[in-house]
């Protein structure tokens, strides 16, 4: 089993790193000049210039890539909001006062540099300090928004992602317990209106958009129930429950339908078997014979929808999210691109597409609970 885990966590690492590549790939394709959407557009071009030097989009792609996988220093300018948590708060003060003084030359620059291990560079005839550090996406740090001043990458998806987060666990119980129990009880009683009825509307589940039954619940579920149509509280647990019971129900309820049609497909397959009708014939009780027997040798097909279905809620929310009005991660990511925020919208599409590798990398673990050859590497 040791050497299955590491196997696969070994077969991680050039996925992540192939990730990084292509999403950064398309964020230096992204149309927009950062400085221009920072600043605005009537700018001065010799602002939006230095800003774009700043923060090193002049520097050729290969530079730009191996900065921000943090395997080169990045550079904090002295007028940077973050310069004083690198150099120091006192340097800080010392470093804006020296620049902020008429007619300091580059060789003040320099001696002031190197007496406070900063770095100093020229820009348009004009010194510039720095700070280097060693941060980049290896090491958590996303870098700053593009847009919003100030405010970094990380912060600002974390919090998203902590809504999406809670909405996916809530609609995958939901999708689960319905999906698991539907797709048991029409293989159970195959043929039967039972069955029929289980998959006409698993079919309408799977057809129905996510929107138009969000839209469909806030009309005619959440009046009479009571229930928020809009928002999130998280004042409490109980307030968190009420506003997002209607998103994660709607989420689930497409989600269970697929989970429901392939459980049946796994489970019906197993009941025609051999150790099943042993085990009958045994006189095993049938609640036995199906949890015990059958489910346990269905599981793998069943796992796999409900991982696959879980990294769906987690990145693919995004309709549900704008229906019910919940500042998650597809609704940030969603934000960013009509604000051209190269710098939100690669870190997100990395997370998004991290996670799915992750969750990915746990459904193939968790085969091994279910089905010994493939702890043995036989499966």
């Amino acid at each position: 089993m040791l050497t299955y885990v590491l196997r696969r966590l070994l077969g991680v690492i050039p996925v992540v790193l192939l990730v990084t590549l292509i999403v950064f790939t398309m964020n230096a394709n992204i149309p927009g000049d950062p400085g221009r959407i920072r600043l605005g557009q009537r700018a001065d071009p010799a602002q939006v210039e230095a800003f774009n030097f700043k923060r090193g989009y002049l520097d050729p792609f290969l530079v730009q890539y191996v900065r921000y996988l943090g395997f080169a220093p990045s550079r904090i300018y002295a007028d940077h909001a973050t310069f004083d948590e690198v150099a120091g708060e006192e340097t800080a003060r010392e470093a804006q006062a020296l620049l902020s003084r008429d007619g300091v030359t580059l060789s003040e620059l320099e001696g002031f540099a190197e007496a406070h291990d900063l770095g100093v560079t020229e820009f348009r005839g004009r010194g510039l300090l720095y700070a280097s550090r060693f941060r980049g996406v290896l090491q958590g740090d996303l870098g700053e928004s593009d847009v919003k001043a100030g405010k970094r990458v990380g912060e600002l998806l974390g919090t998203s992602f902590l809504v999406t987060v809670r909405l996916a666990l809530g609609s995958i119980l939901i999708a689960m317990l319905l999906g698991v129990g539907a797709g048991i009880l029409s293989a159970v009683r195959s043929r039967t209106w039972i069955d029929y009825s289980s998959m006409v509307l698993a079919i309408i589940g799977v057809s129905m958009p996510v929107f138009w039954l969000g839209i469909l619940m806030i009309m005619f579920v959440a009046p009479p129930l009571g229930l928020p149509r809009s928002g999130l509280d998280d004042s409490s647990l109980l307030q968190t429950i009420r506003h997002l019971a209607l998103p994660c129900t709607a989420l689930g309820l497409i989600s269970s339908a697929t989970i429901a049609r392939l459980t049946r497909s796994a489970m019906l397959d197993v009941l025609s078997q051999d150790f099943v009708r042993t085990a009958k014939a045994k006189g095993l009780r049938p609640r036995v014979v199906i949890l015990r027997h059958a489910l346990r040798n269905a599981s793998i097909p069943i796992v796999t929808v409900v991982g696959n279905s879980f990294g769906y809620l987690l990145v693919g929310a995004v309709l549900t999210e704008s229906v019910f009005a919940l500042n998650g991660l597809g609704s940030q990511i969603v934000e960013s691109i009509v604000q051209r925020d190269k710098m939100v919208i690669t870190g997100g599409i990395l997370i998004m597409s991290l996670i799915f590798v992750s969750v990915n990398l746990l459904v193939d673990l968790s085969y091994g609970l279910f089905d010994p050859r493939v702890r043995h590497g036989r499966g």
